[in-house]
């Protein structure tokens, strides 16, 4: 009798699961890597090590449930994970560990023949635009495009509004209040609007072409300046190219950000590509960051790797990620890692 109670309340809880249409996805993410650091001041070695990290490897809950008048509810609630040690990098120059659980993209919203609107902690558009498509090493250590440039953020209190297909064109717009509180330095924005972010892209074929803006975010760091300080408020225009075709794939990036409060400026160029051979994708990636500050300080990456295909959901892969530092009366520095990893989807 017992079985069959425990067949039949497994039999409901799954018809449940599936009229709600909830899926459960997540991705794990680890390397082994070869690190090493020097120090711009002296040129000194700071950090020669060995590491095993975990790569924003992540769990989540989405689902898109039919409602009245042509609408669905959509969701998602996803977390980020360390498997290397259960803990989150929450500064990686100085491994300083926080907590065990970090959110990643968390909403609730409505979708219609009209576009979608969600409320929540989401990717902003300008992010959206440079995904894994552009940045061919995104998340992984000393080589995601957040070491060189600054607008890869996800945006607490948000709204979003994300338009259909109109032929090859689509837009994305993001705003959030700053919900001035009276106390917290730094939070004393009151309005609807105080921090914007706006997509727009247009596909042809092969071909993508998108630019976004950014506007308001404060706390933003200008990646190339030297002690990358927070900035108070930050704007910037990223303007992308891909190309893709079934074995070949090319992207260029180009980025001007800026503080309104101070002088640092920050230019970006970047270019990527990748070329797929059997269950092999070879991959290369260079980035320059330039900063209009009296140091007159430069970054340049370059990041070379490859993935092998060990199913659809499973990848082995290695690379290779060098960024020189230069700043006038500095002596330079060379940080670099030489890393191998394993990726597993579900």
């Amino acid at each position: 009798m017992k079985t069959k109670l425990l067949l039949l309340s497994a039999s409901i809880l799954a018809a449940n699961v599936a009229m709600a249409d909830v899926t459960v996805y997540g991705k794990i993410n680890t390397t082994l890597l070869k690190y090493d650091q020097e120090d711009l001041a002296t040129g000194a070695t700071e950090v020669d090590n060995w590491q095993v990290t975990s790569n924003a490897s992540r769990f989540g809950f989405k689902g898109d449930e039919a409602l009245n008048d042509g609408l669905n509810a959509i969701y998602q609630i996803e977390y980020q994970f360390g498997i290397d040690d259960g803990l989150l990098d929450t500064n990686k120059e100085t491994d300083g560990k926080e907590g065990a659980l970090k959110p990643r993209n968390i909403y609730l919203g409505l979708k219609g023949g009209w576009g979608t609107f969600q409320f929540g902690h989401h990717d902003t558009p300008t992010k959206m635009i440079s995904g894994s498509k552009v940045d061919m090493f995104n998340d992984l250590p000393l080589a995601d495009t957040s070491n060189m440039m600054a607008g890869e953020n996800r945006f607490t209190n948000s709204m979003m509004y994300r338009s259909p297909a109109f032929g090859g064109l689509k837009f994305d717009v993001m705003v959030a209040p700053g919900e001035d509180d009276g106390v917290t330095a730094g939070k004393d924005k009151n309005g609807i609007a105080d921090f914007i972010s706006a997509a727009v892209s247009y596909n042809i074929d092969a071909l993508t072409f998108s630019a976004s803006v950014d506007s308001g975010f404060t706390g933003q760091k200008l990646a190339g300046s030297l002690d990358k300080v927070a900035t108070t408020e930050a704007d910037l225009i990223r303007l992308v190219a891909r190309y893709d075709v079934d074995a070949f794939g090319v992207a260029g990036l180009v980025q001007m950000s800026d503080d309104k409060n101070s002088d640092f400026e920050e230019n970006v160029f970047m270019v990527s590509g990748y070329y797929k051979l059997d269950s092999w994708k070879f991959k290369a990636q260079f980035v320059q960051t330039d900063v209009d500050e009296a140091l007159n300080y430069s970054k340049t990456q370059f990041i070379a790797g490859a993935d092998y295909k060990l199913a659809k959901s499973t990848k082995v892969f290695g690379y290779y990620s060098m960024i020189d530092d230069d700043a006038d009366g500095f002596a330079g520095a060379t940080d670099s890692v030489l890393g191998t990893g394993i990726e597993h989807k579900f």
